[in-house]
């Protein structure tokens, strides 16, 4: 290929250098607009795009105040909020937004049934924060009455929803343990709930099984603190006929 001459070169480059600044003060005038357009909004412009954070509206929480109360000490809580987000699925959700309630062997869990994540509410929460949590799920507890005295579980305050689950607080108003009401539907994470066998049961938990004064009594933990209830008959397949977590209110 026979060299290019100098002189288209030089034709070149000085082309390549007009080209460029004609460009020039378009850039500036582009650039200076862009600089008013950010400090001066144009007129006629929504007043939303200036309105400051200031202005933002407040949310709350749509959970409702439960409908009834317990005599016993009001105190603040370090543990679990049902308005906290949990990492248990990566996502965050909060009291309102739960669909579900699960059963767990240290307290319950609030489900989110459009993502799975869980919000946990353990025992030894506030009473305030755990009635809240599951009115946002079962609607206001029937009834709130004051512990009974001969229970000999420290038991406080009890909160009912007459046809699935009784929570029973301490005398500092915390989380204590819960009994599943008679036709209750409520279950675990994986189903073992009233009616399920015993099959099912140990296919999710390690418990031991004795004959007490109560009956045929199962329970994870020997100190009465974790799951806990009774089979009807033997074998695998036998029928779980109660269901509770932590020291309930049975005289044995």
């Amino acid at each position: 290929m026979p060299p290019v001459p100098a002189s288209r070169l030089r034709r070149a480059t000085l082309s390549l250098a007009l080209f460029a600044l004609a460009l020039s003060p378009a850039a500036c005038s582009s650039d200076d607009g862009a600089t008013s357009a950010g400090s001066e909004p144009p007129a006629g412009s929504s007043s939303a795009s200036t309105a400051s954070a200031d202005d933002a509206p407040t949310t709350s929480s749509n959970i409702a105040e439960p409908s009834t109360t317990a005599s016993v000490p009001s105190s603040s809580s370090t543990a679990a909020d049902p308005t906290t987000s949990s990492t248990a699925a990566g996502t965050s959700t909060t009291g309102s937004a739960a669909a579900g309630l699960a059963l767990t062997v240290d307290g319950l869990l609030l489900v989110d049934t459009s993502d799975g994540s869980t919000t946990p509410l353990a025992f030894g929460t506030n009473m305030g924060n755990v009635v809240q949590g599951v009115s946002a799920v079962l609607g206001p507890p029937d009834q709130t009455t004051e512990g009974n005295p001969e229970c000999g579980n420290g038991q406080g305050a009890t909160a009912t929803w007459t046809e699935e689950i009784a929570i029973d607080f301490d005398l500092d108003g915390r989380f204590l343990s819960w009994i599943l009401r008679p036709d209750s539907a409520l279950t675990d994470l994986t189903g073992v709930g009233l009616g399920s066998s015993y099959y099912e049961l140990v296919a999710t938990w390690a418990v031991d099984v004795e004959e007490t004064t109560l009956g045929r009594e199962f329970a994870t933990s020997p100190d009465g603190t974790g799951l806990g209830g009774l089979l009807e008959g033997d074998g695998p397949g036998a029928e779980i006929t109660e269901l509770w977590a932590g020291p309930i209110c049975a005289f044995r």
